[in-house]
């Protein structure tokens, strides 16, 4: 299994695996889980079968996209400062 994540935009933010050695299943779904409410975005999990004659399987878990999003803006905001003019 693979757990994307994609922020309310529809971009993607993160994947984990569950063949991270010496790491538990739920360990790795709770950061899928923490990085979709930190992202205010949706959780899919991706059944990825070992046969290849069957397809992919990907369904929603969560969806967090009513929360606000923590990251911040990836352009720096400035401010706008206004110039004075003399009136001479």
């Amino acid at each position: 299994m693979r757990y994307s994540v994609f922020d309310n935009n529809g971009v993607w933010q993160a994947s984990y695996s569950h063949k991270l050695p010496n790491v538990h299943v739920k360990t790795i779904k709770q950061w899928a889980i923490q990085t979709g409410k930190l992202c205010a975005g949706k959780v899919y999990e991706t059944i990825v079968p070992s046969d290849k004659k069957y397809k992919t399987k990907e369904h929603l878990l969560y969806d967090f996209t009513h929360l606000k999003s923590k990251l911040q803006d990836s352009k720096p905001k400035r401010k706008q400062y206004k110039k004075d003019k003399d009136n001479t």
